[in-house]
């Protein structure tokens, strides 16, 4: 081999070790590939829950709702909580309480009602209080068909009720009614049992459903 192939080939191997990238690196390129793609795929489900037939609106949110994606899950929520058709809003927070959630249930302790609110919640929520506002979680179990409601975790009885898009937590002294807001907000208040007069002791409540 004469020394000008040896340069020549040296200056081969020396510009692909440059040039490669190890395995599993990742290019800018290949960084926008994917995004072009995330993109592509994103708009495809956003059409299917934007679609002009209510059922096909519906089938495909109630669909991505089990997703384990939570990106496609988030999404079919915001379509469907957000909605302009209380029947799809109503589809859309049957479809999350079939899924067993936790939900988060904030409650305002201010006021005449503060002291009993902050009692209730330790007591009844099995939650935490700070100087303005407690919470606790509410853990929604199987649906009972015979008595129209979703059953407690543990099964001891009734703990959510669907009536449009009002969802009512039940508690043994006392009910939260919730209606479905803006943005997956349910508001609502705790309205105490065998309490005179009721309206001194109404604490308002809230529960996220897009957290």
């Amino acid at each position: 081999m004469t020394f000008s192939n040896a340069v020549a080939i040296a200056g081969f191997l020396i510009g692909a070790m440059v040039t490669a990238h190890p395995a599993g690196a990742v290019t800018f390129e290949d960084l926008e590939a994917h995004m072009d793609r995330s993109q592509a795929e994103l708009a495809k489900f956003r059409s299917a829950l934007a679609d002009d037939n209510p059922d096909r609106r519906r089938a495909a949110m109630e669909f991505l709702l089990k997703s384990d994606d939570p990106v496609l899950v988030r999404l079919a929520k915001e379509a469907g909580l957000n909605s302009p058709d209380i029947q799809i809003q109503k589809a859309a927070l049957r479809a999350i309480l079939n899924s067993s959630p936790r939900l988060r249930l904030q409650i305002k302790v201010e006021g005449s009602s503060g002291d009993a609110a902050a009692a209730w919640i330790v007591r009844y929520v099995d939650g935490s209080v700070d100087s303005k506002s407690g919470f606790g979680y509410i853990l929604i179990g199987d649906y009972n068909s015979k008595d129209g409601c979703w059953m407690r975790r543990d099964g001891h009885g009734c703990h959510a009720y669907l009536a449009d898009n009002i969802l009512t937590i039940a508690f043994r002294n006392a009910k939260v009614p919730l209606t479905l807001e803006e943005n997956g907000i349910l508001l609502g208040k705790v309205l105490y049992e065998n309490t005179a007069p009721p309206e001194k002791w109404q604490s308002k409540a809230l529960i996220d459903l897009m957290e």
